[in-house]
């Protein structure tokens, strides 16, 4: 291939290592990146929660913890019944995903998307992140639609159209620890697939 100036390899050879204002900016956007998503994510699960029936200092106090475990995929859950209890709340369960996706896929390949604009490329690494991971989530949905879709003590108990939300969410979920369901309601080969 043709290899032109605009090459980050050859930019180095001629420009050198990146400047100490360039490396301070890069990690001011990571650090946008990351306390954006979590706090965005808080307000959202605040007011799920106040919207669920919880009181005004728990939703306060749930919100950011939530968010943050979320992101950070810890799967640290404080109501007794963990995310067993929140099944009946979509705004809970989308927050949730959505911010366990992003931590998944990790803040520098996401400054990629905000540079994109600028570059109008994204890195070849960021692209197999990106692809790889949406590969993953969307093939574990699939299996868990096609595995506990007529299982009694999980999607069969559902409405139709609330499976395919669930089974994404039970996807993005797979690094994070949460759960809708009990471990032990799974079957055996959604069991071995989640893991």
């Amino acid at each position: 291939q043709k290899v032109g100036f605009r090459d980050p390899s050859m930019k180095r050879l001629y420009i050198g290592n990146p400047s100490l204002a360039e490396k301070l900016s890069f990690v001011r956007t990571i650090f946008l990146i990351v306390l954006g998503l979590q706090f965005l994510g808080a307000v959202f699960l605040v007011f799920a929660f106040l919207i669920d029936g919880f009181s005004i200092s728990t939703a306060l106090w749930w919100g950011p913890f939530h968010s943050i475990t979320s992101f950070n995929n810890a799967g640290f859950a404080l109501h007794p019944d963990e995310f067993t209890f929140f099944r009946g709340s979509p705004i809970v369960l989308a927050t949730s995903g959505f911010l366990a996706f992003c931590g998944a896929i990790g803040p520098i390949p996401l400054s990629f998307l905000l540079y994109r604009r600028k570059n109008k490329k994204i890195p070849m690494d960021g692209k197999v992140i990106f692809l790889g991971f949406l590969i993953v989530l969307f093939f574990g949905m699939a299996m868990f639609l096609i595995t506990e879709w007529t299982n009694p003590e999980t999607l069969a108990v559902m409405d139709s159209w609330k499976r395919p939300f669930i089974a994404f969410f039970e996807s993005s979920m797979r690094s994070a620890g949460y759960s809708v369901f009990d471990i032990e309601s799974l079957r055996l080969e959604t069991q071995l697939g989640h893991t």
